[in-house]
């Protein structure tokens, strides 16, 4: 239960400070803070990090669990970040692509006074 409760809150945390308006004017532009891959891995760490100061999740500090943890974050973040969106689950369409039409070949022949016709 303690993992199900830490992905969830670096869920949370990633998607307030990548997309929430309320950073919108304070987030530097570089790409790493609109990446929810990124950001979570560091949200992962800082939570492990916290962790002392809730009950919702124990961890031990060592610095396999922070990279572990951090690593937990990114992955979770991104997959639910790619699944779920403002107004619930994603879903695209993507069009099939069409085969390659072929080329018609023209042969043309060369017949009597010197006229071109198909073959």
């Amino acid at each position: 239960m303690d993992l199900i409760y830490f992905i969830l809150c670096s869920f949370g945390l990633t998607n307030i400070l990548v997309y929430g308006t309320i950073f919108s004017k304070i987030r530097p532009k570089h790409h790493f803070f609109h990446c929810p891959m990124c950001m979570g891995f560091w949200v992962g760490v800082f939570l492990l990090v916290t962790n002392q100061f809730t009950e919702l999740f124990m961890f031990e500090h060592t610095l396999y669990n922070a990279f572990m943890m951090g690593c937990v974050g990114s992955g979770t973040s991104y997959i639910l970040a790619m699944l779920v969106g403002d107004k619930g689950l994603r879903y695209e369409v993507f069009p099939t692509p069409m085969p390659p039409r072929r080329k018609r070949v023209v042969r043309l022949k060369k017949g009597e006074n010197n006229e071109f016709s198909e073959s």
